[in-house]
């Protein structure tokens, strides 16, 4: 386990923001992430080790983000999506303001807003499907 905060942690010192996917010991590129809820105090928030450790129990994904601020590198367990929508409905249930898309390198704002609607004004490739669009399908034509 020291072997593996030892590596997060280089890569933090190299990296403005990493993806890490535990089981595959490899950095990610694409897809979309959203963070799980924080429950944590506030003395263990962003804190590598409680990352990890809640990382290995859910979905094996930690993201390091640096704080432009104070050069701060903060981490959190992560879920891996491949399409936008459910990285926002997933961030939405988990209480989180941002989800990011590796593919586009564009940390997207989350808000009760539509998420199909909210993707197509921000040039993001997704079908909303109407009923007016349905109502001009017709089947065998």
């Amino acid at each position: 386990m020291k072997e593996l905060l030892d590596r997060l942690y280089l890569l933090s010192k190299r990296h403005e923001r990493f993806i890490f996917d535990l089981r595959g010991n490899c950095l990610v590129y694409t897809g979309v992430v959203a963070a799980y809820k924080n429950d944590l105090p506030s003395a263990a928030q962003g804190d590598l080790a409680c990352a990890v450790a809640h990382a290995w129990e859910h979905d094996s994904i930690v993201v390091a983000c640096r704080d432009g601020n104070g050069g701060a590198v903060h981490f959190a367990s992560c879920r891996l999506f491949t399409d936008q929508a459910s990285a926002e409905r997933f961030a939405q249930h988990n209480e989180q303001p941002t989800v990011y898309n590796l593919n586009r390198d564009l940390e997207v704002q989350v808000d009760s807003s539509s998420a199909c609607v909210r993707a197509l004004a921000t040039g993001l490739d997704t079908l909303v499907w109407t009923k007016q669009a349905e109502s001009r399908v017709r089947p065998g034509s």
